[in-house]
């Protein structure tokens, strides 16, 4: 299907840094509206993430229990983490994996790529499939402090469905891993 979104576009007229952190910026943009207005958006710019879906061969999917200061709360969560400044989405994929697990995948298989909130962020995060595992040892960031675990897919499922798991790209994984179960 294709769509005329020419009566959509906005045109950015200009833009102002608000805020500059060690992670996050944010951008006062101003923009041209399609009827002729201007409007401001405030706009966090993200470097871009990556997220895995670990399965092993029992069919458990590998997640973390991590304190999350916006959500003011544990989250349980798959591992994921930013991408360094010059670095590949699969290099980042393969580094947080073993960072954050101490596991190494033989097999990363790229999976999707999605806004994670698209109204006032520009991060993408990439999806991968990681398996054929070999175990190590977790190297962490410094500051961070996580507990992976595993759970069967379908509980993840479950849990998901329960609102006992609220993490955005986690209720993703967990969606996927439910239709490939049905699906098999």
């Amino acid at each position: 299907m294709e769509f005329d979104d020419s009566q959509l576009l906005e045109t950015q007229v200009g833009s102002e840094r608000v805020f500059e952190g060690r992670l996050l910026k944010i951008d006062s943009v101003q923009v041209g509206l399609p009827d002729g207005r201007l409007k401001k958006r405030e706009v966090i710019r993200h470097p871009g993430a990556v997220c895995l879906i670990v399965v092993d061969d029992k069919g458990r999917v590998l997640l973390e229990r991590q304190m999350r200061t916006a959500a003011d709360q544990v989250i349980t969560e798959i591992p994921a983490g930013k991408i360094d400044p010059g670095e590949e989405p699969i290099d980042a994929a393969k580094r947080e994996l073993a960072e954050e697990t101490g596991y190494v995948a033989g097999k990363l298989e790229y999976i999707f790529s999605m806004y994670t909130a698209v109204g006032y962020s520009d991060e993408k995060i990439h999806f991968y499939r990681a398996s054929d595992l070999k175990a190590g040892y977790q190297n962490l960031d410094d500051g961070e402090f996580l507990k992976p675990f595993w759970m069967d897919s379908e509980e993840l499922y479950q849990q998901v469905m329960n609102g006992e798991v609220e993490d955005s790209k986690t209720m993703v994984a967990a969606f996927l891993l439910h239709q490939q179960n049905m699906n098999a």
